[in-house]
This record gives structure tokens, sequence and C-alpha cells, in this order.
């Protein structure tokens, strides 16, 4: 009996030590730039190395609103349990009368910070500002 009270007393003890840090507090907003359907698509066909046609581009995209993008820097939580900061970026479709949908985007493995999202001189950046560009509240973490 004893073993089993101080096993879930050392449980207790390990599982009240991860959950002292806070997560979530936002500690920096910044707008970084803001942009019109056709400054996206002046950029898309700017960067296309593919030879696709600008009209199919701007089929498939269907731009419909200016981007607010910003970087965001908030309080998280690390894998041993201590606080923590973390960043990325939410794009925001400027005059969209209605509510707009969440989307997040997760990136794969990156080597180098100048890839996250955040940085906005990648690929990461412009897939957030390519689904905001549609309607879509773009959630993409570093």
């Amino acid at each position: 009996m004893k073993k089993i009270s101080l096993i879930f007393a050392l449980i207790f003890a390990i599982s009240s030590y991860y959950v002292q840090a806070e997560r979530g507090r936002i500690v920096q907003a910044q707008k970084v730039v803001t942009l019109t359907p056709e400054q996206i698509l002046g950029l898309i066909n700017q960067h296309n190395t593919g030879g696709i046609s600008p009209e199919l581009i701007t089929l498939v995209f269907m731009p419909k609103y200016t981007v607010d993008a910003y970087v965001v820097v908030y309080e998280t939580i690390d894998p041993s349990g201590k606080a923590t900061y973390s960043s990325g970026t939410i794009c925001v479709p400027v005059g969209s009368t209605q509510t707009s949908p969440l989307v997040e985007y997760c990136h794969g493995t990156q080597f180098m910070d100048i890839e996250a999202p955040s940085m906005f001189v990648s690929s990461e950046s412009m897939i957030g500002i390519l689904f905001s560009m549609t309607g879509y509240v773009m959630v993409s973490p570093d």
C-alpha cells in the first residue's frame, strides 16, 4: 500500500510541475506588410519558374482581398514543461463582410530560421498570404 501511495504522490508531483508554466499570452504582435491582390499575383508571377501562365494562377487563386500580415510572438511550453517563446504569422483578409474561416498551416521541418513563415522570404510565407487573399484567416506557427 505504501508503494501505491508513493507512486500516486510521485505522479501528482510530476504532473503539477509540468502545468506550472502558462501558455498563450501574446508578447508582441506587429503588422509587417499589407498586400493587394495585384501585388500578391505580381509576386507569384515574379517567382514563377515553372512556366505557369498568369491567367491560370489568377483563375486558381481567385484573389478577392487585400491581406494584412502580422508576426506574433507568444508564450508557450517546451517539451520539458518550461515556459518559452515561440513565433508565427497571422494573415488576415481585409474588407471581408463575412466571418472568415480559420486555417492553420504547419510546415515541415526547416533547418534555417530564415525559412520560417514569419521571415516573409520563403514559400512558407506565401501559403498564408494566398489563403488569406481568398478569404481565410491563416495562422502559421514557425
